[in-house]
């Protein structure tokens, strides 16, 4: 972490659950403190229009870059499931800020490809959610931090890697990777 550096807060934590607007509301966001190695993060938890359910974190030492975990299988996974909260956690180690979805279904009610009857959910499925996904991280790092991510990067596979070459063809500004 050696270009990592400690940022005043231009918007402190607590304070973000006021960037809700049209596009998506912050449901909560709380400092969850140092524990077993992980450092002090901000933890963001949100809906974006009209079912994508997403996860924000930024750690209070920052890479300045942001990290995006993708999905597997017919995705709908729940955001603090074991794997997915691993993943958040390694990464936050490294100080990257993270961004996970669901992207616009819950896979125990909607099981496999079921969501894929609503055209709205097929759509998030398939390119918008990790795509609109990025665009909050972004515009919430760049608000608390005050500067926006220099490096995006995104990291699946499986769906996940669907989810990173349909974001390159269709959002090449989206990831630098």
């Amino acid at each position: 972490l050696a270009d990592s550096v400690q940022l005043r807060a231009k918007l402190p934590c607590a304070a973000l659950v006021s960037q809700t607007g049209y596009e998506y509301s912050v449901a909560t966001a709380t400092v969850v403190p140092a524990a077993r190695g992980v450092p002090e993060f901000c933890r963001i938890i949100g809906l974006i229009q009209p079912e994508i359910q997403f996860e924000v974190t930024l750690p209070s030492v920052w890479n300045g870059r942001l990290y995006m975990i993708g999905n597997g299988g017919y995705a709908g996974e729940q955001l603090d499931a074991p794997g997915r909260i691993a993943a958040t956690r390694a990464a936050i180690t490294r100080g990257f800020a993270t961004a996970q979805t669901n992207t616009g279904h819950d896979a125990a009610v909607e099981p496999l490809a079921t969501f894929a009857v609503s055209r709205q959910k097929f759509l998030d499925y398939a390119f918008r959610a990790v795509h609109v996904t990025a665009l909050t991280a972004k515009r919430l790092a760049g608000v608390h931090y005050g500067v926006a991510p220099r490096r995006s990067y995104f990291n699946g596979c499986s769906t996940g890697g669907r989810q990173g070459l349909i974001a390159a063809q269709r959002f090449p500004d989206d990831f630098d990777g």
